[in-house]
């Protein structure tokens, strides 16, 4: 049996801003999984990812 200590239950969600040449302007998206920040950042130094659980097309949405 494994329990968290803390907050509980409680879902806790992250807040990401980005902003730069790279970047659309005020886009906002309901929900982003943090597992898409490696290709985000993969993405602005321009390599290529290991396959990974990322969302591409949640990704791109951010990107000019």
């Amino acid at each position: 049996l494994v329990r968290s200590r803390g907050l509980g239950d409680v879902y806790k969600r992250q807040i990401f801003y980005a902003a730069g040449p790279s970047f659309k302007q005020n886009v906002e998206l309901p929900v982003m999984a943090n597992v898409n920040l490696y290709l985000i950042i993969a993405r602005l130094l321009d390599l290529q990812p290991a396959p990974n659980d990322g969302d591409s097309v949640v990704v791109s949405t951010l990107f000019r």
